[in-house]
């Protein structure tokens, strides 16, 4: 269960907003926003959701609650009963959750495993623990290579064709000191991290459902037990496991496993229908089964060692692998509980949109790697989105103390409010949209300085960054600090998974809760509010998933992943205001300063192409269009002409209104050259000052600028 530490004074309630929020926020509301009282779903335990809304809070006052309740953990990180505490802290990125674990344990002689989403953050990670003076280490599985490092098992090309199989029992298989099992044991990089005794270890979350073990002098496998761990950023999906098989094999394996192929693909419900046919279902499914091959004997290679003995072993646990072997666990485990809905057990009979087409005519097994190697520790949890629920059905048996910290951004946000802008949207336009985003991105780059663009991996492999814009992709994001310096942030599109996936974790997720999934496997369309400084709320059409659980874990994809991107630039930190511009319509939980077209965010193609090539400075000259860098835009003088007059920028109150919610401002410029006769030529600038237009100007123009001043009533 959840207990609810006290949170700042809540805001009084002044209207009602969309149940979205309630929903996708773990039941509570987006700091900008009004509250009101939630409604609660049958389904869902109040306990686990139910708390108060934050305020957001000052930096300072921010860091202060952090740094209390992480010392406050390294000092007793079991309570008064000698139980090991649980606690989760959801707070922004970039306000320094790690470094307030790192200086707390460097305060203490209290010893933890850290996991981070990756080895590559761990190796990046481990210089700010040596930096504090701590003992730390990275353990890097057998076969990885991070960073260009060689493997750190000399046997990895062997260890990898035994995990290639499933087979996760390398250390009794390979490691013990023994000649006869490995000549490299003494020298082995892995068993010397294994052994080593550090104050800190680094690891993976990929880790997390593995045992902990360590090696002892005999080579017999012993638990080695830190005083605490710590999950650092988002772990749910390297819990989830997923297996499949052609529901033909189901009907190769004896009668019991026909009787389920049949109930599967009659759509009834699996462990009700069984029981009316066995007196003990779990007894018959063992009886049934009895003679199939186990991992207990596929680790055996009698008469045989080194590479023999591995494919020995590769061999047996490739049988192992057409044997549904995790389908009669789940159908054991579900009857053991007494379940009569078993969601993570079901037959996909077609190819559904968004699914993988070796899915069909399959029987699938979906399930929860409990973190095993956690049980007994007490547990820290950081990360700017913690789903309150999921921690709920990952750890049924803590009770969790849970804290929500918040602190808003130093950012100007304009949002296009017109488009969802799609992966196919993204990926069908021929390139002309990626290159009126990268013409936006060179002018911004001009104007406001570095910036970073981030969005759908597709559409990032193919976007050509400008020189001072770095690029980065959903899915790829937490933990990097490398663009904290950058003033401003595109985010181009969502990370929208399809309903299927989102299903499949759900399956999961909710397998041993007993609660009825809805899944239609599909997304219906909702309005939904995006919510505005100016108080007037803007609607838009969001895809959203009928089951609110579902849902939830669609906004942990989605929305979330839009707010890491934001939080890249850490502008909960910046001296002056930073920006951001979100190229989609999906909601966030701040407020939003202006509400844009995607023409508008674009602007006019040539205006903004001109701006691009004249690195800020657009002459309205016919001659000047009509030569390089500009002659690719205006093919002669006269349709240069002809554009400048259609545009209206020569005229009094010229209409800038394409540029519009750029974060910078355009204006129109006076300017002479030597020898000019009659009135003053004309110029649009991006740029911030009249001495870098003038300067722009003369490159342009390849002569002196004599005088350069803005238009009367401009600027």
């Amino acid at each position: 269960m959840f207990r609810n530490e006290p949170c700042p004074t809540e805001r009084q309630s002044t209207q009602p907003i969309t149940s979205y929020w309630l929903e996708e926020c773990d039941g509570q509301m987006p700091a900008s926003t009004p509250r009101c009282a939630p409604i609660r779903p049958a389904h869902r335990r109040a306990s686990h959701l139910t708390r108060s809304a934050p305020q957001s809070s000052p930096l300072r006052q921010a860091e202060a609650q952090l740094r209390d309740i992480v010392s406050a953990f390294v000092a007793n990180p079991v309570d008064d009963d000698g139980r090991p505490r649980t606690v989760a802290i959801k707070a922004p990125a970039g306000l320094g959750k790690s470094r307030a674990v790192i200086e707390a344990i460097a305060k203490s002689d209290r010893t933890a495993e850290f996991y981070v989403s990756s080895i590559d953050l761990a190796i990046e990670q481990r210089e700010l623990f040596t930096q504090r003076g701590i003992d730390v280490e990275v353990w890097r599985g057998r076969t990885n290579r991070s960073m260009g490092l060689q493997p750190p098992c000399r046997r990895s090309d062997e260890v990898a064709k035994l995990q290639s199989v499933g087979c996760t029992s390398v250390f009794s298989l390979l490691c013990k000191p023994n000649p006869d099992l490995c000549k490299h044991y003494d020298e082995c990089e892995y068993i010397a991290t294994l052994e080593s005794n550090p104050q800190v270890m680094l690891l993976a979350h990929a880790h997390l459902p593995l045992q902990v073990a360590k090696a002892s002098n005999d080579g017999a496998e012993i638990r080695l037990v830190p005083d605490f761990a710590v999950i650092d950023e988002s772990f749910l999906h390297t819990l989830v496991k997923h297996e499949k098989w052609p529901i033909s094999r189901l009907y190769e394996l004896g009668a019991m496993m026909e009787e389920i192929a049949d109930v599967l693909r009659s759509g009834q419900p699996l462990l009700p229908t069984l029981r009316q046919n066995h007196e003990s279902v779990a007894s018959d499914l063992r009886k049934s089964t009895r003679e199939w091959p186990s991992y207990a004997t596929a680790g055996i290679a009698f008469n045989a060692s080194g590479s023999e003995a591995v494919e020995i072993i590769r061999r047996k646990y490739e049988r192992l692998q057409s044997y549904p072997l995790s389908l009669r666990e789940r159908i054991l485990r579900a009857d053991e509980q007494n379940r009569n809905e078993t969601p993570n057990i079901w037959y996909q009979d077609t190819n559904h949109r968004g699914g993988n087409p070796g899915d069909a005519g399959c029987v699938h097994v979906s399930w929860i790697e409990r973190p095993s190697r956690l049980e007994g520790l007490p547990l820290l949890i950081l990360d700017a989105h913690i789903d309150a629920e999921s921690l709920a059905q990952i750890f049924p048996d803590r009770e969790i103390e849970y804290h929500d910290i918040r602190v808003k951004r130093r950012a100007r946000i304009v949002q296009v409010s017109d488009t969802p802008m799609s992966k196919a949207k993204l990926r069908n336009n021929n390139g002309s949209l990626r290159w009126r985003l990268g013409a936006r991105a060179a002018i911004l780059e001009q104007t406001l300085g570095s910036g970073l663009v981030v969005g759908p991996k597709g559409f990032i492999e193919q976007f050509q960054a400008p020189k001072g814009v770095s690029a980065g992709h959903f899915n790829h994001l937490r933990g990097k600090n490398e663009w904290e310096h950058c003033k401003w942030v595109m985010v181009v599109g969502r990370n929208q998974p399809p309903p299927l996936a989102m299903e499949n974790v759900a399956r999961a997720l909710y397998a041993d809760s007993g609660e009825r999934l809805e899944l239609p496997g599909n997304y219906d369309k909702s309005a939904v509010d995006i919510q505005t400084a100016e108080g007037q709320p803007h609607p838009v059409s969001v895809h959203m998933h009928p089951d609110p659980r579902i849902n939830r874990i669609l906004w942990h994809h989605r929305e979330a992943e839009i707010e890491q991107a934001i939080d890249r630039i850490r502008s909960v930190r910046a001296e002056k205001p930073k920006h951001i511009f979100v190229v989609t319509h999906v909601p966030l939980r701040d407020l939003v300063d202006e509400l844009i077209t995607l023409e508008e965010f674009l602007g006019e193609r040539r205006l903004v192409m001109g701006l691009f090539k004249g690195n800020g400075v657009l002459p309205l000259g016919k001659k000047a269009l009509a030569e390089a860098p500009f002659s690719d835009l205006w093919e002669s003088e006269a349709a240069a002409e002809r554009w400048v007059e259609h545009s209206g920028l020569r005229k009094p109150n010229p209409p800038l209104t394409a540029l519009a919610g750029w974060g910078v401002d355009a204006h129109i410029v006076r300017y002479r050259v030597p020898g000019q006769r009659g009135r003053d030529s004309k110029a649009v600038t991006a740029l911030p000052d009249l001495e870098a237009t003038r300067e722009q100007l003369q490159v342009l123009l390849g002569q002196e600028v004599l005088r350069c001043e803005f238009e009367v009533g401009d600027g």
